[in-house]
């Protein structure tokens, strides 16, 4: 994924979902202090532009320092070589909240490393925390299927999806067991994601509409045919039992798991919508463009990405078109939309 400052911008939901990690990462910091014998080793799994963790990894940095003043503490950002690492820069530098921003001077450092959390990232038994801010939905990769759904999950092709669940399921372990290897004992994992629950109709209707938006740009012949089929957002929006199936299974273990929680906040832009006056129409207009920048925060970032063999100009041409269409087909159903995230904490037998 390789959101820029337009993700920062209309990712307040998920900022909102990851203040439920505060109160645990400062707990895993604590621990961590109390477990790592030299530096203290912190990773950012999906760190994308650093909105999501900057300033929660300040609490458990924070946490750290108060507990042992003397510490050294190395937090590594980890990502996709596509990952906007300028945006991070700025971010972990000048953002107010950064973990970096007013730090002991030679107590705390940053790192940034172009690595898939699919993979291990860090040496065998070297981490004492680990933290991830609404990444780990994201697939490892895209399978084949027979029509253009944007997202995986929602696709027609009961096959694909079937492949695609068994996908999910296989990368979700596969990131346990990479951070099985490297977690000291003791040390936690603290996670956000989007998850499927309060999720289904609302998400299936932003899936259709993004449908929509990338079939106007077909029918304009603005775009081939392999374009239109290459496009989705490679996602899975796992369900409780699909997120806690490890920890019955290899992982018990492995893993103790601590917590579990799930919860579904409020768009900010629903409730500008409802406490605004004037007239309908330009209500639910302002509503249908504060919907299409959440979107194409990130969608925008994937359509390029999908596009970057053709001109600066075109791509442009095609997300203009595509926000139009957006914004049409949500201004003519104002709908609430609630973000549905879970968060899970787990520490290192």
């Amino acid at each position: 994924m390789s959101p820029g400052e337009g993700y920062d911008q209309g990712s307040t939901n998920q900022a909102s979902a990851n203040k439920g990690a505060v109160e645990w990462l400062i707990r895993g910091a604590v621990a961590a202090a109390a477990i790592s014998p030299g530096v203290i080793s912190i990773l950012d799994l999906g760190s994308a532009t650093g909105k999501n963790s900057a300033g929660e990894l300040k609490h458990a940095v924070d946490a750290i320092l108060q507990a042992d003043a003397g510490r050294t503490i190395v937090v590594t950002h980890i990502d996709t070589t596509s990952n906007d690492w300028n945006q991070l820069s700025r971010t972990l530098m000048s953002a107010p909240g950064s973990y970096l921003n007013g730090s002991a001077a030679g107590k705390v450092f940053g790192h940034m490393s172009a690595k898939s959390f699919f993979e291990q990232v860090a040496p065998a038994g070297s981490v004492a925390l680990a933290y991830s801010g609404i990444s780990f939905h994201w697939m490892s990769h895209c399978l084949p299927h027979s029509d253009c759904w944007v997202q995986r999950e929602f696709t027609a092709d009961r096959a694909a999806c079937t492949a695609n669940k068994q996908q999910a399921a296989e990368d979700w372990l596969q990131i346990l067991k990479q951070r099985a290897i490297e977690l000291m004992p003791g040390g936690y994992l603290i996670a956000t994601a989007l998850t499927k629950k309060h999720s289904e109709g609302l998400n299936i209707l932003f899936a259709d509409w993004g449908h929509q938006c990338w079939q106007e740009v077909l029918h304009q012949d603005i775009i081939s045919h392999q374009e239109f089929a290459n496009f989705t957002f490679g996602t899975w929006l796992r369900t409780t039992e699909e997120w806690l199936a490890p920890f019955k299974g290899e992982m018990c273990n492995i893993f103790e798991v601590l917590d579990f929680q799930e919860q579904a906040s409020t768009d900010s832009n629903w409730t500008n919508y409802k406490n605004a006056e004037g007239p309908e129409p330009d209500k639910a207009l302002a509503l249908a463009r504060g919907y299409c920048r959440f979107v194409f925060a990130v969608a925008g970032g994937i359509v390029t990405a999908n596009l970057a063999h053709r001109p600066r100009a075109e791509v442009d041409k095609v997300l203009e078109l595509m926000k139009a269409k957006f914004i049409d087909l949500a201004r003519s159903k104002p709908i609430e939309f609630r973000f549905p995230t879970m968060m899970v904490v787990l520490r290192r037998k």
